[in-house]
């Protein structure tokens, strides 16, 4: 089992019983993906609101090479959908670690998009409802951000005026970078590659950014309907 602590002055902790039940649900489902859960560790917050998914009350961050932090709005843990929303959360947290683990830094734009598919992916194998950064939700959307997306693959991240955040969360005063864009368009990369190349989740994980995105780019993906929880269309194979 990882380990766990709060933040110092955050949430509760009568409340850590229930947050440890859908980290504990996340958790094996990242185990069933070959995730190595042993020696990572794990801080629950509540002092992140920005991080935060207002629609869920919940947001997560890789803080290291095997840590994650997971941020709650404590107003949301008692409602009927924060254990599903943290166990969704926390399979998609160690997704990153896993691919970080087997060699794959998150450096560019390009490779930010990938991890991110990956992620989504790995919440939909599992089983996860579908979260709002699955799909593409405002019609039009889709056609700006890959545009831009496109001339900015080499973007370093974390430097400049265009960090992680940017191109992943949006920001209301720049209507070319829609609310979980990037997740949305680095599931429907993911999502071709593995169906066009007959891969699983897991062989999928060992291939560089480099090659996943360059496959999108000689064959963009068509307009797909939302992804359903532990659905796969034919030609595609989840491990």
């Amino acid at each position: 089992m990882s380990k766990r602590f709060w933040s110092e002055n955050s949430i509760a902790c009568d409340d850590f019983p229930i947050v440890q039940r859908a980290i504990d649900a996340g958790e094996a489902a990242a185990q069933r993906q070959g995730a190595r859960i042993d020696d990572v560790i794990i801080e629950v917050s509540g002092n992140y609101p920005l991080s935060v998914i207002p629609e869920y009350g919940v947001g997560g961050n890789v803080t290291g090479d095997r840590s994650f932090r997971i941020d709650i709005d404590p107003e949301t843990i008692h409602k009927k959908h924060f254990v599903a929303e943290v166990a969704r959360l926390t399979t998609h947290e160690y997704n990153h670690l896993e691919r970080m683990r087997l060699g794959h830094a998150i450096v560019t734009l390009r490779d930010a998009l990938v991890s991110e598919g990956l992620a989504v992916a790995s919440e939909i194998q599992a089983g996860h409802k579908p979260a709002i950064y699955s799909s593409f939700r405002m019609a039009g959307t889709e056609e700006l951000y890959t545009a831009l997306v496109k001339s900015n693959l080499d973007t370093l991240l974390g430097r400049g005026d265009k960090p992680y955040g940017y191109w992943f969360i949006g920001h209301p005063n720049n209507p070319d970078i829609p609310r979980h864009a990037g997740s949305a368009l680095g599931f429907k990369i993911v999502d071709q590659f593995m169906k066009e190349n007959r891969l699983t989740l897991q062989e999928t994980m060992e291939v560089s950014s480099q090659e996943i995105v360059g496959a999108w780019l000689d064959k963009p993906p068509r307009p797909s309907r939302p992804p359903v929880a532990g659905q796969t269309t034919p030609g595609s194979r989840f491990g």
